[in-house]
C-alpha cells in the first residue's frame, strides 16, 4: 500500500466511524464524510459543502485563506477546483504522494469536466 498523506484517512475511516459507532446508515452522509478529504469526481451538492467546509473553516488560516474563501463564495464549483488546485500543488511541492482519486478529481473539476 502506497504512504498516502496521512490527512486523507479520517474521512475514509471517520465514515465507517459514523456507520458501526453512531449506527448511522445514510449511504449519501457516508460517501459526503469519505469524500471530504479526497474529493471525487462524482461529487454531490452535499459531498462539496462538506469538502469546502472542512477547508475553509475559520481556525485555517493558510497562503491564500481569504482568496479560497470567496471563490467559494462565488462558486461552490469553483472553490472545489481551487481547492484541489492549492491542495495538489501542496503535495507536489512536498513531494508526497497523490491519492489516485483525488488526482482524478482535479482532472475533473480544474481539467475541464
Amino acid at each position: 500500500m502506497k504512504n498516502w498523506d496521512s490527512s486523507i484517512w479520517h474521512g475514509i475511516v471517520g465514515a465507517e466511524f459514523i456507520r458501526d459507532e453512531l449506527r448511522i446508515d445514510d449511504e449519501e452522509l457516508l460517501n459526503a464524510v469519505r469524500r471530504h478529504t479526497t474529493g471525487d469526481v462524482q461529487m454531490t451538492t452535499l459531498d462539496k459543502i462538506v469538502f469546502m467546509a472542512d477547508f475553509l473553516e475559520l481556525g485555517r488560516n493558510f497562503s491564500d485563506t481569504d482568496v479560497a474563501r470567496q471563490v467559494t463564495d462565488d462558486s461552490l464549483d469553483a472553490g472545489v477546483a481551487w481547492q484541489l488546485q492549492f491542495s495538489l500543488s501542496r503535495l507536489v511541492r512536498n513531494h508526497r504522494a497523490i491519492y489516485p482519486k483525488s488526482l482524478l478529481a482535479y482532472n475533473h473539476w480544474v481539467g475541464g469536466k
